[in-house]
C-alpha cells in the first residue's frame, strides 16, 4: 500500500510537470461533483498523508487517495 513517503515523493515528481499547466482533457467517470474543465490551470500539487492534492486556480482540488495498488505515471509527450 502506498504509504505517506510515496505520497510525497509522488507529489514532488508530479509538481514540476502540472503546476502552471493548463488542462487539456479531464476524465473521471465515477466523479461525483463538480470538475476542472480544459483551460483550467493547476495551481499546486500536495501530499497531505496518504492523500495527493491537485488544486486548480478557482479553488477547485481534486483528492487522489491511492489505496492499494494505486500510482500516477508522467508520459513524455507523444507516449502512451
Amino acid at each position: 500500500m502506498p504509504e505517506g513517503d510515496t505520497i510525497w515523493r509522488t507529489a514532488a515528481r508530479l509538481r514540476p510537470a502540472l503546476e502552471g499547466a493548463e488542462i487539456v482533457a479531464f476524465e473521471a467517470p465515477r466523479l461525483v461533483g463538480p470538475r476542472p474543465r480544459p483551460g483550467t490551470t493547476i495551481e499546486g500539487v500536495a501530499a497531505v498523508g496518504k492523500h495527493l492534492l491537485i488544486h486548480f486556480v478557482g479553488g477547485l482540488s481534486l483528492d487522489t487517495h491511492m489505496r492499494m495498488t494505486g500510482s500516477w505515471h508522467l508520459y513524455r509527450q507523444g507516449e502512451r
